[in-house]
């Protein structure tokens, strides 16, 4: 069982012929996987692998310097609506700008959960949350929408399917609690790494305020 933290690598920001490979794509002349290369190509990111099959997501372990500054430069471009040498992080400071993307959970080297629409790094903390919440009661595990449902019975937890209502919930996934909180607990590192990483890059692009802008970007507070 692992938990990894990804990215999201939306295709279209990255393509200077983003809107036309999107059409291609809408109107079936392009598969997904070959509308997210293209687009990621022409910022030099062809090299990013997805945790799966037409998916977005990449793993921030398989990501490397050199593309992480590419992605960086664009992500917060759009995160703060400015160049990325224009910002000026007194502004932000105080408000929740993070990286989209979240954690993605492994189990028997296949994902069973990953992040839905609208998620960023900062839902992390949702997970951390499992811990100390009540036992044997259905709890929302906020990962976008659509979400799910976990449940602490005894030595196990369940996981719903995916699903935007509390009715009729049933367990999809059960799971060693043990095994979980292992897994749970080697986010911290990774979190912290994965900072680390982001700091010393936007320390090279000479970006004021980068340690700070690090920590909150990627959400590890």
């Amino acid at each position: 069982m692992r938990l990894n933290i990804v990215l999201e690598i939306g295709p279209k920001k990255y393509a200077l012929n983003g809107n036309l490979y999107q059409d291609e794509y809408l109107k079936n002349k392009i598969d997904q996987k070959t509308y997210w290369l293209k687009c990621l190509t022409e910022s030099n990111l062809e090299n990013l692998q997805p945790i799966k099959e037409n998916s977005y997501f990449v793993d921030v372990e398989t990501i490397s310097d050199e593309a992480l500054t590419i992605i960086l430069d664009k992500e917060l471009e759009v995160l703060l609506e400015k160049n990325i040498n224009e910002i000026n992080w007194e502004e932000y400071k105080d408000e929740q700008v993070f990286l989209h993307g979240g954690l993605v959970l492994e189990y028997e080297n296949k994902v069973i959960i990953e992040p839905t629409c609208c998620t960023d790094l900062g839902d992390i903390s949702n997970w951390e949350e499992i811990k100390t919440a009540p036992e044997d009661k259905w709890i929302m595990l906020w990962i976008g929408h659509p979400w799910i449902f976990y449940r602490r019975k005894n030595t196990i937890i369940e996981f719903s399917d995916y699903t935007q209502t509390e009715k009729g919930l049933f367990p999809k996934y059960q799971l060693n609690l043990a095994e979980f909180y292992q897994a749970l607990e080697k986010i911290k590192l990774k979190k912290a790494q994965f900072e680390k990483r982001v700091k010393q890059i936007l320390e090279e692009m000479n970006l004021k305020h980068a340690a700070e802008i690090a920590q909150g970007i990627t959400a590890n507070t």
